[in-house]
């Protein structure tokens, strides 16, 4: 098979095969939703559920490459790998919105679902005005929010600032 050299790389030696023709999934995964619905920009706030994994991990290092503030999900075995990428940890447990609002008293900017689950019950810290998308959990679309998948893009679901705040 003959392909652009630019399409090409060489599998890392760590990765088993699958592993590697994962790997750019998950970086489009990210890369869509935070560019391509939730547009990030330099100074905002992100927050990124299940911050370590495969999508999370590489949103992270994309929204801080974008020059954002980010505050990740993680379980506490992840907490110093997310600080290596630049990011913030908290942990999964109750009380995470409380967590979160600790380290982003204003709220944030963005809200990036890659585990599902968690999303709705945690945009208590999302600022008036603020965006949502999931990579995940369908749920999300009957809010009005970006559910990124492989296709055309719709923009994030905004919180408008008389919103209060409070799902499921």
């Amino acid at each position: 098979m003959a392909a652009p050299v630019r399409a090409v790389t060489r599998k890392p030696a760590a990765l088993s095969w699958a592993e590697a023709a994962g790997l750019p999934l998950a970086g489009v995964a990210a890369y869509q939703a935070l560019v391509g619905a939730l547009d990030v920009r330099a100074g905002e706030t992100v927050l990124v559920h299940a911050a370590a994994g495969g999508v999370g991990s590489l949103a992270v290092q994309l929204a801080v490459g974008l020059g954002a503030r980010v505050i990740g999900t993680a379980g506490e075995q992840n907490h110093e790998f997310l600080r290596t990428l630049g990011a913030e940890p908290v942990g999964y447990r109750k009380g995470l919105p409380e967590a979160v609002a600790a380290l982003a008293p204003q709220g944030v900017d963005v809200v990036l679902d890659a585990v599902g689950k968690r999303t709705m019950r945690t945009l208590g810290p999302l600022a008036p005005g603020g965006r949502l998308a999931s990579v995940v959990d369908p749920a999300v679309r009957a809010a009005g929010a970006a559910m990124c998948s492989p296709g055309p893009m719709r923009p994030a679901w905004r919180r408008s600032p008389g919103w209060p705040g409070r799902e499921g």
